[in-house]
């Protein structure tokens, strides 16, 4: 699989070894972004949004292939509402009594959301074998070996 497929395509499977490599690299790109943003609020949020987005579309497609190593459907992936809503809203909301609330309940269900993908996508094995999204990696890797 090219860096293009692993990264931009919602198609196939990977093991975990490649989702692990992908979250190193997503939460190295958010601490780089904040270690060099100035700490000056709205300017270093506005940048922080753009990075999110910009991960937003591969992070996507490494956690589709790993649902798929688990023979899940891509239904999954919205699992990454929450988490998508709790971040905008962070950088959004002015802080009144209503919004925090509202915040604080999103907050929540994202951090369970975000829990439930981390221990599924990084900890689960895939299915053994074919499944219907192909040919589980690790037995591709066995059989390019040989």
């Amino acid at each position: 699989m090219t860096v293009t497929q692993w990264l931009f395509s919602f198609k196939g499977r990977i093991p975990r070894s490649r989702f692990w490599t992908w979250t190193a690299i997503y939460y190295a790109s958010f601490l780089a972004s904040i270690a060099l943003l100035p700490q000056s609020g709205g300017f270093g949020n506005l940048i922080l949004l753009i990075v999110g987005f910009v991960l937003l579309f591969p992070d996507l497609a490494v956690q589709a292939k790993r649902w798929h190593d688990l023979d899940k459907s891509l239904w999954w992936l919205t699992l990454n509402i929450p988490i998508i809503a709790d971040r905008l809203l962070r950088s959004t909301l002015d802080g009144t009594n209503t919004q925090q609330t509202l915040q604080t309940a999103i907050s929540i269900i994202a951090i369970a959301c975000g829990c439930w993908l981390f221990i599924q996508c990084g900890f689960m094995k895939g299915t053994k074998g074919r499944n219907r999204y192909g040919e589980s990696t690790l037995i591709l890797a066995t059989k390019r070996s040989t």
